[in-house]
């Protein structure tokens, strides 16, 4: 259990990405040089960033948003759906001469998906933004980022929260070798990784729930108090100084994977200001991350804290 400070701007402050995603539903992935015909397209606010606090301000948690929107029409809207999820979007800036973020996603007949990502205004996220809203970081309980904006800006964050005395949690995706990414692991209490970042940030190979405690141990041994590996269908396993236990995920019908992940993140975080052990904690997450595969695209399928605790008392 993590203790928790009075007197916050925001319980939770998120210094990350802000994407529009472009989501095309297809029978299967194309080949190399296949021309496919797709089944629809449609477009969601998303980011890793954003999907995050999101997901936080649906678990009843205060959000406050650092980030970077292009001077366009994404940017309006993508402002405006964050507003509507009530996150604080005062210290998300509008960057007139670039585009906002994009992401391309591809979604297959079996919820799988393929993405690619084009920054935008995601990459002007500076250290001089961070230290511009460090008022945030003095005033939370806890820094939530992800790898979709400048590693400088990301470390610089987590050197910050660390020094006011800050929860941080660290969600290293979309994956980076471990070189680049080691900084930002460091300063992490938290690191949550699915199966492929935890295999590029140990070297190990991790393909199931047998594989995560060597996996886990190695990534501990950089600074982490816990390290948490998501597994998908699997559930999840956690690895800490007193265990290494798997948290199995409730069985559903996935229609899209999309922004499982961030469900969970948000739950994990809102549980543990919430009080919960980081076990209890990670069976939320879980159940957050069921319910969001049941839905298409990133925030729109995002539950409810009151839809997550129906789930887990249902499960």
């Amino acid at each position: 259990m993590y203790e928790m400070g009075e007197g916050v701007m925001a319980e939770v402050v998120v210094v990350g990405s802000i994407n529009m995603d472009v989501v095309m539903s297809v029978p299967h992935f194309p080949a190399p040089g296949e021309t496919l015909e797709g089944i629809s397209l449609n477009h969601y606010p998303g980011g890793k960033g954003a999907n995050q606090a999101v997901a936080l301000s649906r678990m009843g948690k205060s959000v406050a948003m650092v980030a970077h929107v292009g001077g366009d029409g994404y940017g309006v809207q993508l402002r405006a759906g964050l507003e509507g999820n009530n996150v604080d979007t005062t210290s998300v800036g509008v960057r007139e001469e670039t585009s906002s973020g994009l992401a391309f996603i591809t979604v297959d007949a079996h919820g799988e998906n393929s993405i690619v990502l084009i920054p935008g205004a995601n990459a002007a996220v500076s250290k001089a933004d961070v230290d511009a809203h460090e008022e945030l970081l003095k005033n939370t309980h806890a820094l939530v980022v992800q790898f979709e904006i400048p590693m400088e800006t990301i470390v610089h964050a987590l050197e910050l929260a660390k020094r006011h005395g800050k929860l941080t949690i660290v969600n290293p995706a979309p994956a980076r070798p471990l070189p680049e990414a080691k900084a930002a692991i460091e300063k992490a209490d938290i690191l949550v990784v699915n199966e492929t970042e935890a295999a590029l940030l140990s070297g190990l190979m991790v393909e199931g729930v047998a594989e995560c405690e060597q996996a886990g141990r190695s990534l501990m041994q950089l600074g982490p108090r816990a390290v948490i590996i998501t597994l998908g269908a699997q559930g999840a396993v956690l690895i800490d100084a007193e265990q290494v236990t798997h948290v199995p995920a409730p069985a559903v019908n996935v229609v899209d994977t999309t922004a499982a992940g961030d469900a969970f993140i948000g739950a994990l975080t809102a549980g543990l200001i919430d009080g919960l052990s980081l076990t209890a904690a990670v069976e939320l997450a879980n159940c957050a991350g069921a319910l969001a595969v049941t839905k298409p695209g990133a925030q729109p399928s995002l539950p409810t804290r009151k839809d997550v605790h129906a789930f887990q008392a249902q499960h």
